[in-house]
């Protein structure tokens, strides 16, 4: 089963008894407050959920050496749960009191949903998946011992292609001419 952002609206809607569209307008300012905080290169910490942080990644050995490392880049710009709240409460004009549970519920539903192995989908944001990793051989490092690692579970996110252009924009944006008529693919692309 999938989780998706209409569905998690009906159900911080019942959850908090708002008005569906008060519950959309704070759910989707949520997630747009996300990817703009994300876009800025800032990491952002929800406590008992999990961080958001965008790095570089750099290209590996053996299969493109010669690609260019993606605009990922990490620093140390931290934005909070709490400071979220605040945003939502600038944002959508509703007070704290009506603000925090809404957001508290948000990432209650998804870390229940991510428990129980289901997958989330949240349009222009990304998707939130649980794969399973089977048992492995590793060694252990300080005796070269051969043991076995067990089977867990990951989480990994995948951002949705408005979120990756969104976050490379920085880098892409210093290497395109200054007016973007001048190359023939944004002329196409218009």
């Amino acid at each position: 089963m999938t989780l998706t952002k209409a569905e998690l609206v009906s159900i911080i809607g019942d959850k908090c008894s708002f008005p569906r569209h008060e519950s959309f307008q704070i759910v989707e300012q949520v997630f747009q407050i996300l990817k703009e905080t994300l876009e800025k290169g800032e990491k952002v910490k929800i406590s008992g959920f999990g961080n958001f942080i965008v790095r570089e990644k750099r290209p590996r050995k053996g299969r493109n050496s010669n690609a260019l490392p993606s605009a990922f880049w990490e620093v140390d710009l931290t934005m909070t749960k709490a400071e979220l709240v605040s945003i939502v409460c600038d944002k959508c004009s509703f007070s704290r009191h009506e603000s925090f549970p809404i957001v508290e519920q948000v990432f209650e539903i998804l870390k229940e949903t991510l428990e129980k192995g289901e997958k989330i989908k949240i349009s222009g944001f990304g998707n939130f998946v649980v794969r399973k990793k089977k048992p492995r051989k590793g060694r252990n490092p300080q005796t070269g011992e051969e043991v076995i690692i067990s089977g867990r579970r990951v989480l990994t996110f995948k951002p949705s292609a408005n979120l990756r252009k969104a976050v490379n924009q920085e880098e892409v944006s210093t290497s395109q001419p200054e007016n973007p008529l001048e190359s023939s693919d944004e002329i196409g692309n218009h």
